[in-house]
């Protein structure tokens, strides 16, 4: 039982960790436009 186990921890979601990756940098290019914006204002 504990072959298998260790079998199933050769598995690493690659999409998942992109997308997740993907996503922060987006969010993190998103609130520094707006934060920009808001300090071009005063």
């Amino acid at each position: 039982m504990n072959e298998k186990h260790n079998n199933h921890e050769e598995f690493f979601p690659v999409g998942a960790v992109y997308f997740f990756v993907f996503m922060i940098v987006f969010y993190a290019l998103l609130w520094f436009m707006v934060y920009m914006v808001l300090l071009e204002r005063g």
